[in-house]
């Protein structure tokens, strides 16, 4: 659809939440071909972050991790935070829940590819619409946690026009196969920061591993981090992001 098309085939109390220097707490509600948000920062920003949240959670539960990232003197920044969309999710016995996506089985051997991709096409809408404000596309980057993690990166390899960089967080990659015939030119050499926790019971930090493997087999330039914690984002890790985004904005 238009420029999200692709080749061929923690808590915080969220909205209420006071102004903080420049930054703005604010919820937005998208038309329902998109998905509501979380938005925090100036509308004049320089730069904007898509931050994706992980399995069961929303936008805020990530809101005070990005207020934890710090950038030079100029830059101002904006952070979108869709709220995944409740759905049922197989491996909690159909439980109802925000998800982007199914998750059949832990682990991840069988993905909802199906699933993973309408996800990408609905959180891809929000790029288009900071491209149609006037954003250039190389400075809108894309960061998500776990399920979050898996959607960006998905979305970071195919999107037709150059971005920023690509951040994921305690995730894996999932439809790996069809990257060689999908992958855009535009971002083939697009910078990757992964992180991820030592002692992750639920996505393996073999998947970082496998993730890093392929993506430098397609041309990117991947920095990898590992942290003794287990299926979380840390301060540390928070701290070295942002060092490695400072000469990438």
């Amino acid at each position: 659809m238009g420029r999200s098309s692709y080749p061929a085939k923690s808590t915080t109390k969220g909205g209420d939440e006071p102004r903080v220097g420049r930054a703005v707490w604010q919820d937005e509600s998208m038309d329902t071909e998109t998905l509501d948000c979380l938005k925090i920062g100036p509308d004049d920003a320089t730069h904007v972050f898509l931050w994706l949240h992980g399995l069961g959670d929303s936008g805020h539960g990530h809101a005070d991790v990005v207020r934890m990232l710090e950038f030079p003197d100029g830059i101002r920044a904006q952070f979108v935070l869709p709220h995944a969309p409740r759905r049922s999710v197989s491996v909690n016995n159909g439980a109802i829940m925000p998800a982007w996506y199914d998750i059949r089985s832990i682990g991840g051997g069988q993905h909802d590819i199906g699933g993973i991709r309408d996800a990408a096409d609905r959180v891809s809408l929000f790029i288009d619409r900071e491209l149609d404000r006037g954003v250039p596309a190389e400075r809108i980057f894309l960061c998500g946690f776990s399920q979050g993690g898996c959607v960006a990166l998905h979305i970071a390899l195919r999107y037709p026009e150059r971005l920023g960089c690509a951040v994921g967080l305690s995730t894996y990659m999932a439809d790996v196969a069809s990257l060689d015939a999908e992958a855009a030119p535009e971002n083939a050499d697009l910078p990757v920061f992964l992180g991820h926790g030592l002692r992750d019971p639920m996505v393996p930090i073999s998947a970082m591993s496998h993730a890093k493997d392929k993506l430098e087999s397609l041309g990117h330039e991947v920095t990898c981090a590992t942290y003794p914690m287990e299926h979380a984002i840390c301060p540390e890790e928070v701290a070295d992001l942002g060092l490695w985004l400072r000469p990438r904005l």
